[in-house]
């Protein structure tokens, strides 16, 4: 029988839906059979987008992509920070670690681009960091639904009209 019986996160919003500016709270559970060495529990909130395309074809074709990170904030719930590698041990037992992570204003929405293309995603990671051992994970993904109040944006009723062009240079050797 396995020392970690449970790692889960729950989240006090159970459509997991949220907003720019809101506050996402939940507890870590950890049910354990027996006493475990650790460095700590900790949770992570993070918020990402990453996009990928090519151009070209054949022997010209070239690949693009980027990330950003949106939010990138972690909370140790029990035992010491990363960095400190000072063991403690954690009885047997049913533990439940609260945590609250506020969302920053003005980041995007969640969005999920054709099949490798981009995306935006959001999520929380628990961790019960091991010496010497692989560290049990449980992730949890969330949405975040953006507002954009069109009243708020200039000649937002404007007629638009968009061009794009493209150039490339021939070389003849």
């Amino acid at each position: 029988m396995p020392k970690i019986r449970r790692l889960e996160i729950v989240v006090a919003n159970p459509q997991i839906v949220y907003y720019p500016g809101q506050c996402i709270r939940g507890q870590v559970i950890v049910e354990l059979n027996e006493a475990k060495k650790m460095r700590g529990i900790r949770v992570k909130c993070r918020g990402r987008a990453y996009i990928y395309w090519t151009e070209g074809s054949g022997d010209n074709k070239r690949h693009y992509s980027a990330s950003q990170d949106y939010i990138d904030n972690s909370i140790v719930l029990f035992g010491k920070p990363p960095n400190v590698s000072e063991e403690t041990i954690l009885p047997a037992g049913n533990y439940s670690y609260p945590f609250e992570f506020v969302l920053p204003f003005g980041i995007p929405g969640s969005f999920e681009g054709p099949i490798y293309q981009g995306y935006v995603r959001y999520w929380l990671k628990a961790t019960i960091d091991i010496p010497w051992k692989f560290d049990p994970e449980y992730k949890t993904l969330f949405t975040v639904a953006s507002v954009l109040d069109l009243n708020t944006v200039p000649n937002v009723m404007a007629s638009q009209q968009v061009s794009d062009s493209k150039t490339g240079v021939l070389l003849l050797l």
